[in-house]
């Protein structure tokens, strides 16, 4: 067991475990899943200006871009999917 200030953990076994998160209950709650802007997009060049240049030159460089689309990073064609899979 842990103590952690006025409130007990314990490790629960895996019968407790099924009790409390069961397959049906884990179906119905949405999943959520985290990308970085970097991952969906293409920025590696952007990113390199911010690491040898500054976040001024950064800012400067995004202000010069804001209309041009950005080229898909490696992880676009991965949430593409996932929503597409959804439908």
């Amino acid at each position: 067991m842990f103590e952690f200030k006025d409130t007990l953990f314990r490790r629960l076994d895996h019968k407790e475990a099924l009790k409390l998160e069961t397959p049906n209950k884990l179906a119905e709650q949405p999943l959520r899943i985290g990308i970085s802007t970097r991952a969906l997009f293409d920025l590696e060049e952007e990113h390199q200006v911010y690491e040898k240049e500054g976040v001024e030159a950064y800012c400067v460089l995004q202000r010069e871009r804001e209309k041009e689309i950005l080229k898909k990073g490696s992880g676009y064609n991965v949430v593409e999917r996932l929503l597409n899979h959804q439908r």
